[in-house]
């Protein structure tokens, strides 16, 4: 995990990224504290991009792949932010070196398996309960399990299908294409992980489709990552920031889902924008944990309940109708609403919005320091609480505003600059000859 910020006004955008990512080494969480998660998205244009939840990409590092489209972008500008997480977005989709057919099926099978292996965790955990009733006897098990997977089915079915570069929604042709590349993975799958499980022949077609819903539709377990992409297009005068959850490449197509368009304005002079494990800049925000917050408006409804429950016995011994005791219940739950309502309007009036009107005439510097102080109150809550110190380690940070461009205020080198003055005359090779004309 991790800890991401971008606070932006009229000015500029801050944007912060801590250095931890963990490995899964033999069942076991390892954590490093050197990663980068904040580049430059190009050389010469004040454009960003940073990256949270898996370190990535079909095999191959962030690092690498962003790093490689920088290298393809040149100097090519885009008016719009949008337009550079859409080139963004058009160059994973259609790079076959970084991912191939060995890599797309890999990362079908590694899917599979993690969405197979949640299913098969329930019907066990479902079968260890009855098993305390009555004699599990192989058709109540395969009645069992078919219940859980036509759940399942029934939840991904109606999911949105996904939306390709080009806007438009997968077509059925390419589902079907999808469905018979990877069927004979998904049987070989299906067998390893749930091995010698009764099923019902339809249970075993239905485990096809969630498989093939997991490919082909807006649904993420697991493996996923949030791109970051933010700054300025050549005609854009304030900052705009763009998120993007990036799956993977199956049967050659891409799987992302546009998540935040965010933009400052005249209507919308400032925003704080945490990613990733946010906890900590809600509670700074909003003046409460959100943990909390959830806690409370639970306390509340159960309240309501019993406390209408120990009314109506006193006062109705002998029991009510079920109609009285519905229309009981929407009235605590239309309470518990209300509640939440004016607890959140009263956080927002009276704890978001004073900070995000100081954020709005902050300068550079501030917004910087801002953006570095939230990050590392995320990773200080780590280090003192029992959790695992998922967020630590240095705390990159950049400002980017239209006049000065992509700005670093603190990076950290697995190197020591002083030592490797040729690393930045390469990286700046070509600028003093002139740029190239944009293609």
């Amino acid at each position: 995990m991790t800890a991401e910020i971008a606070i932006m006004n009229k000015s500029a955008i801050a944007l912060a990224a801590d250095s931890a990512v963990t490995f899964n080494v033999n069942g076991e969480p390892k954590v490093y504290q050197t990663v980068n998660k904040l580049f430059s998205l190009s050389k010469y244009e004040p454009v960003a991009l940073m990256v949270y939840g898996t370190a990535e990409f079909m095999g191959i590092d962030w690092e690498t792949i962003v790093k490689m489209y920088r290298s393809t972008l040149a100097d090519q500008a885009f008016d719009t932010v949008a337009e550079y997480a859409t080139d963004f977005v058009t160059y994973l989709d259609g790079n076959r070196d970084i991912s191939d057919e060995f890599s797309q099926a890999q990362f079908a099978r590694m899917r599979t398996v993690s969405l197979f292996s949640s299913i098969r965790d329930e019907i066990v955990d479902a079968v260890e309960r009855n098993l305390s009733q009555a004699k599990m006897t192989p058709a109540a098990v395969r009645r069992l399990s078919d219940d859980i997977v036509a759940r399942h089915h029934a939840i991904m079915k109606e999911k949105n299908d996904i939306t390709l570069v080009d806007g438009k929604p997968i077509s059925i042709a390419r589902v079907r294409h999808i469905r018979n590349t990877y069927k004979s993975v998904t049987e070989e799958v299906r067998n390893t992980v749930f091995e010698s499980l009764p099923m019902y022949k339809k249970t075993i077609k239905s485990l096809l489709d969630i498989a093939v819903f997991l490919l082909t539709k807006e649904v993420s377990i697991g493996y996923s990552a949030g791109i970051v992409i933010a700054g300025y297009g050549t005609g854009q005068v304030f900052p705009a920031l763009e998120t993007l959850a990036i799956d993977g490449v199956f049967g050659n197509h891409f799987k992302f889902q546009r998540l935040r368009t965010s933009a400052i304005g005249r209507g919308n002079p400032a925003a704080i924008i945490p990613f990733a494990q946010s906890e900590m800049v809600v509670a700074f925000m909003e003046g409460a944990d959100p943990e909390y917050q959830n806690k409370t408006s639970g306390e509340v409804g159960a309240m309501l309940d019993g406390y209408s429950s120990a009314l109506l016995e006193i006062v109705f011994p002998g029991g009510v109708a079920s109609q009285v005791l519905q229309s009981i219940a929407d009235l605590n739950a239309e309470l518990a609403k209300h509640f939440e309502g004016e607890m959140s309007r009263y956080r927002q009036e009276r704890f978001v919005e004073p900070v995000v009107r100081i954020v709005a005439g902050l300068p550079k510097s501030e917004l910087a320091a801002m953006a570095e102080s939230l990050v590392n109150l995320t990773s200080f809550r780590r280090h003192v609480t029992p959790d695992a110190e998922t967020v630590g380690g240095p705390i990159d940070v950049a400002v980017i505003s239209r006049g000065d461009g992509f700005v670093w205020i603190k990076r950290k080198h697995y190197f020591e600059p002083e030592l490797n003055p040729h690393f930045f005359r390469n990286y700046f090779r070509g600028e003093k000859s002139g740029r190239r004309a944009s293609s």
